[in-house]
């Protein structure tokens, strides 16, 4: 049993203020190969991920 490429889809705001009445969302893929481990990576997107929902929430 193989395992495939992997690959991180990232979802983000791309309205030019943080606090805005219409989210503007836009996607980015990113491939990586067999031998990559993106569990690091993913740990530091969700990081960032949580700080920035905190701030748009103050």
């Amino acid at each position: 049993m193989g395992v495939d490429d992997s690959e991180i889809t990232l979802t983000y705001i791309r309205s030019p203020y943080r606090k805005s009445n219409e989210l503007i969302l836009a996607h980015k893929t990113f491939e990586f190969p067999k031998k990559f481990d993106v569990v690091a990576l993913y740990v530091q997107l969700e990081t960032l991920a949580h700080s920035n929902i905190q701030k748009l929430n103050e």
